[in-house]
């Protein structure tokens, strides 16, 4: 019988026992057996170089194994990586978390509050209140700050609730748990995200793009604040990088995960879903044949795969959006009539100078060497002979579309120019600029063979971006391109200040004789700077000019010296009339001013001795 269950046509004769079998039947056995022999190694080779064909379709580029595949050292430095990248993440937000504060921090603190209080009362379509939306910041601070209230005995669920929403100025307490809580979530997240950079770039690329993120000082300082900025970054960039994965190697696993961070990442903050459009992008070019080493499956199946996709993430957010289940047509009927609103761009916002404004963020924003590695990748898929010698070329090429198509979509959608719009992109930037380090540390390698060269540039890289963060923490955002002139320079460039240096001037007024029957004016800025005040602050805003006259003490902040923000009249004649008192000077800029008010200081009170400089 051959190898295909056929008979053979092999005439029967009687043998007897220690018979010779005939000549002519022994011969037509052998030349079956060539035969069937012959056939089979012709499948095997069929069979091999399929596979090898298949191998060279999906193999990743060089150091980037399967961690299937990968060696017990490369686990263990996977491991490492991911740990060293939680614990640093998590203390840099944890150390000095009270401080400083961002004027938005007190909103959402508000917002968390009426959240969980609508929940409590059972109004769910009160649960919606802005069209960011915030949901997922929402039930985070509602449940630390409202959670904490409770468990200490300050109150029941719905009265703390309550409370904490009715507050237009919370205490220092008020951040600082959810501070705390989203500090533990967001490095989570990024310890997440490179774990998944190891698998997409491999070993080194990832160390170094995430070592250059963990350590930027714009994104740390806006990693800090409980706004909506934190969390849908840090998600976005998880989903985008579960999906990029998912093309490359498949497991539906991964893009069940992705669209369940991608839903999260939409219900913290709408502008997040505008990083389906690269993702969409990087499809068509895959089919397309534009990426070779990725399996096309044909637009029909990709149809069906992103039609998965896409009802996990609407899914998701309707589950943590108590709005939804209630009226969704109301609710989104809402949402398209705030939008209007929100996409206009208002006084306050003053960077507003047109397509350019991103341009000059990413060069002001950005240490050198997190713009210095992301040119180098730039070059690497620009030069053409870079572009074909490069092992990761589809890879550079899905991180480049997610940096530059959400910020084409933000100024074509008419987002007013805002330094944190820039943060979505930022893990893609950073991964990018550690590709880019990479190339370098590989020429140099190939130079000097020794492992010392090797570990020269990432060590080169990770200490000079630390000594570029030291000066400027715990704030972080206080820090501009010190090639560019650094932060007294970007003054003349870009609107700055978001609360940071306010609580030094409270701490100074603190200081005075009879600080806690102060009454403090601070235009604009009052939330970030009231937890720190033992005295009452009251608000100035273009509806309440006329409050400042009865404050013994204004504080005028940077942004007002600017901006002329709430008005401009007011705040020429407060810095004209006298000297400050205190000055809050950080980084050769003056980022707040203490002056005398309108309300006449008592005898006793003034004659007392002057406080010493806040350090």
């Amino acid at each position: 019988m051959d190898d295909r269950g056929h008979s053979f046509p092999v005439r029967e004769e009687r043998v007897q026992a220690g018979d010779v079998a005939p000549h002519h039947v022994r011969g037509e056995v052998a030349r079956r057996w060539r035969q069937g022999g012959r056939r089979a190694a012709s499948r095997c080779t069929r069979w091999r170089q399929s596979g090898e064909s298949r191998a060279a379709e999906y193999t990743p580029g060089p150091d980037m194994t399967s961690s299937t595949t990968a060696d017990p050292h490369e686990h263990s430095a996977r491991r490492a990586l991911v740990a060293s990248v939680f614990l640093v993440s998590a203390v840099l937000r944890l150390a000095a978390v009270d401080r400083p504060l961002n004027i938005d921090e007190a909103l959402w603190i508000r917002r968390g509050g009426a959240f969980v209080a609508a929940l409590a009362r059972g109004d769910l379509f009160a649960t919606y209140t802005r069209p960011h939306p915030g949901v997922t910041t929402m039930w985070l601070v509602g449940l630390s700050d409202v959670g904490a209230c409770a468990v200490v005995g300050h109150g029941s669920w719905e009265s703390c609730a309550q409370r904490l929403a009715a507050d237009p100025l919370p205490p220092l307490a008020a951040y600082v748990v959810p501070r705390c809580v989203q500090a533990v979530f967001t490095a989570a997240l990024l310890a997440l995200m490179a774990l998944l950079s190891v698998e997409w770039l491999g070993l080194w690329p990832a160390a170094l793009g995430c070592g250059l993120l963990a350590l930027e000082p714009f994104f740390l300082g806006y990693q800090r604040f409980i706004t909506t900025d934190a969390l849908a970054t840090d998600l976005g960039a998880v989903a985008a990088l579960w999906f990029l994965l998912y093309l490359r190697e498949g497991n539906r696993r991964r893009l069940a995960l992705s669209g369940l961070a991608f839903g999260l990442a939409v219900a913290t903050k709408l502008p997040a879903v505008l990083l389906a459009v690269p993702l969409l992008i990087s499809v068509v070019v895959m089919e397309s044949g534009g990426w070779p080493r990725f399996p096309a499956r044909g637009f029909r199946r990709r149809a069906l795969e992103l039609t998965v996709w896409a009802a996990v993430g609407m899914a998701v957010v309707v589950a943590i959006w108590p709005v939804l289940w209630v009226r969704p047509i109301g609710m989104l009927r809402q949402l398209q009539a705030d939008l209007g609103s929100e996409t206009q761009a208002n006084a306050f916002r003053s960077d507003d100078t047109g397509c350019a404004f991103y341009v000059r963020a990413l060069a002001w924003r950005f240490t050198p060497l997190m713009q210095a590695g992301a040119l180098i990748s730039a070059a690497a898929l620009l030069w053409p002979a870079w572009r074909r010698r490069s092992p990761r070329r589809a890879e550079l090429e899905g991180l480049a579309g997610l940096v530059l198509v959400p910020l084409v979509l933000l100024r074509l959608a008419g987002e007013a120019g805002v330094d944190r719009y820039l943060l979505p992109v930022v893990p893609f930037l950073a991964l990018l600029a550690g590709a880019g380090w990479d190339q370098v540390r590989d020429r140099v390698a190939s130079r000097w063979p020794r492992p010392p060269a090797a570990i020269l540039v990432p060590a080169a890289v990770v200490v000079g971006q630390l000594a570029m963060l030291l000066p400027h923490l715990p704030e972080g955002i206080t820090f501009y391109n010190p090639l560019l002139g650094g932060p007294a320079a970007a003054g003349h460039a870009l609107a700055m200040g978001q609360g940071e240096g306010l609580e030094r001037a409270a701490w100074y007024l603190n200081a005075e004789p009879g600080a806690a029957s102060r009454v403090a004016a601070v235009p604009g800025f009052e939330s970030a700077f009231a937890p720190y005040f033992r005295g009452r602050t009251i608000e100035v805003s273009p509806a309440s000019l006329d409050a400042w006259v009865a404050a013994d003490r204004v504080v005028l902040y940077i942004r007002q010296m600017q901006t002329g923000w709430p008005d401009a009249t007011l705040v020429a004649y407060v810095a004209s009339q006298q000297r400050p008192l205190y000055t809050v000077r950080r980084h050769g800029l003056d980022y707040a001013r203490v002056f005398a008010g309108p309300i006449v200081v008592p005898a006793e009170l003034r004659e007392a001795a002057p406080p010493r400089a806040v350090p």
